[in-house]
């Protein structure tokens, strides 16, 4: 299914926008005034089915509140919280490595229970949308002192129709057991955690249902002396 929790910025901290969860999941919302809407998200799923001993699961759940001011501006802020059971102890999701997590034996070292807080602000400059967003994440069962991570960006224009645009950049700094590195970006730093640095992005929307774009990292890696440089150049069909 689509992840069902709200990523600010489409930001790809904790989860990368291609993640696809398999399980169970469930999205309310509730008015409480014309200027407010509370929000809840919430899932429980398979991350990976073990053939000894118990399976590795995700549950999670966020809430947050949507404010829209007199001007059609709107701020938006939450908690979330992520649980992944049977992690500690049990071997890679992806091949044989651990995407920057910390390992012993080839085994994940720690557990993965993150509090994860955001915010988002969306307005009008001119005529024109703008958004700014940030992310802090801290895991609170992490098997070393490298347990946060945090994000912030902005992105202005939107690709709609023909002929417009958008520009978008972020800065993270995410450190090795912040998060479960196989669930998170794979484009920043190679993919995984234990990197900071900044991403760009352009969009032009060629066709009503054509666009390209391009997205540059660039970052360091904690374990690597040499930086990481990532230029992505992509053609976007919808139909």
């Amino acid at each position: 299914m689509t992840n069902p929790f709200l990523c600010v910025g489409g930001n790809q901290l904790v989860f990368d926008s291609d993640l696809t969860p398999e399980g169970l999941a469930a999205q309310y919302a509730l008015s409480l005034a014309e200027t407010d809407e509370l929000f809840v998200n919430g899932g429980g799923f398979w991350v990976n089915e073990a053939s000894q001993g118990a399976d590795t699961s995700l549950w999670g759940v966020q809430a947050g509140l949507k404010h829209t001011f007199a001007d059609k501006s709107a701020l938006t802020g939450g908690v979330s919280y992520y649980d992944y059971g049977n992690i500690e102890g049990s071997g890679p999701l992806i091949g044989s490595g651990f995407q920057g997590n910390p390992n012993s034996g080839g085994k994940y070292a720690g557990d993965y229970n993150v509090i994860e807080a955001f915010g988002e602000y969306g307005f009008k400059l001119d005529q024109t949308p703008a958004t700014v967003f940030a992310n802090f994440i801290n895991n609170t069962s992490a098997a070393t002192s490298r347990d946060t991570g945090w994000l912030a960006g902005g992105k202005i224009g939107k690709c709609k129709n023909p002929g417009s645009w958008e520009f978008s950049y972020d800065y993270r700094d995410l450190e090795a057991d912040a998060v479960l590195g196989a669930f998170s970006d794979s484009d920043f730093i190679g993919g995984g955690t234990d990197g900071k640095g900044h991403r760009f992005g352009c969009a032009y929307q060629l066709a009503k249902n054509f666009q390209g774009a391009l997205t540059f990292f660039l970052n360091e890696k904690s374990s690597d002396s040499h930086d990481y440089h990532r230029l992505q150049a992509d053609m976007i069909f919808k139909f």
